[in-house]
């Protein structure tokens, strides 16, 4: 289960990247309200979220508590794009970093705080239910693909 939470850290924080490197639209004041009440209602969402904000801290076994009242500042973004390898080691100046992070955090400052970080981020995509049909389907498909290869093997 650990494993699985800090793989989705991992995505997540090369997500949070993306979007900080090709600029997001920032939520409005009371959207961000809503997304940060969604977010610390969803815990699943949260621990994921925060193994995230973890790594793009460089802090993967801090306590939750410490890593909650950090920000990640431009020297740290610095560190994390390098990590990933999205940006040379000696890459960015510390003005586009810092342009980075207004573009990421909810308020336009230049350090991105957790509530910063769970705002944009956000909560959970809905997941689609599966019809009845949709199941039908893909049985269908998974007896046909079997047939195939049975047959391929006599």
């Amino acid at each position: 289960w650990r494993a699985a939470r800090k793989l989705k850290g991992s995505v997540h924080a090369c997500a949070a990247m993306h979007r900080m490197l090709h600029g997001i639209a920032r939520p409005t004041p009371t959207d961000a309200v809503e997304r940060l009440r969604k977010v610390k209602e969803d815990r699943g969402r949260e621990a994921e979220l925060r193994e995230a904000f973890k790594l793009l801290l460089g802090r993967e076994e801090a306590e939750d508590a410490v890593v909650e009242s950090e920000s990640l500042s431009p020297r740290g973004l610095q560190r994390a794009l390098s990590a990933a390898g999205l940006v040379h080691p000696s890459g960015s100046s510390d003005g586009t970093l810092r342009a980075y992070l207004r573009r990421f955090s909810a308020w336009g400052a230049e350090e991105v705080t957790w509530d910063d970080f769970r705002i944009v981020m956000g909560p959970a995509p809905p997941r689609a239910e599966a019809t009845p049909d949709d199941q039908r389907e893909r049985q269908d498909a998974c007896e046909e693909e079997d047939e195939t290869t049975t047959a391929e093997e006599a």
